[in-house]
């Protein structure tokens, strides 16, 4: 082909993953009077595959507004707990947790507990 005959128009353009939608491709001499371009015609074959969206998670909702009643608040309480001590692990006695810090001053135990090597 002549180089002044070649056009970037006389071409198709497609995405190297859409080539596979190209079916047939034409090209048709002088369709145009007085031009040396061809006309391209291509029958493509397009699939469209949909976008697939995450569900959106529903989180339970809870009816605090019987909680206002007094009864009912302490109904729920004493449910808890029953429930919370059933499980073998919460009915055993803990013991609370020293104050590493107690009877310190507040700057030597903050340099301590930061372990900085600072004495203040």
């Amino acid at each position: 082909m002549h180089p002044r005959s070649k056009h970037l128009i006389d071409f198709v353009i497609c995405l190297w993953g859409d080539i596979r939608d190209l079916e047939v491709t034409k090209a048709i001499r002088e369709a145009e009077c007085w031009t040396d371009h061809h006309l391209v015609k291509s029958v493509l074959a397009i699939h469209i595959i949909p976008i697939h969206h995450k569900k959106k998670i529903i989180r339970p909702s809870f009816d605090i507004s019987k909680l206002t009643n007094i009864s009912c608040d302490k109904k729920f309480a004493e449910d808890l707990g029953d429930r919370l001590m059933s499980h073998g692990h919460m009915t055993e006695k803990v013991e609370p947790v020293q104050n590493p810090c107690e009877g310190v001053s507040d700057v030597h135990c903050w340099t301590e507990t930061k372990g900085l090597k600072v004495m203040v």
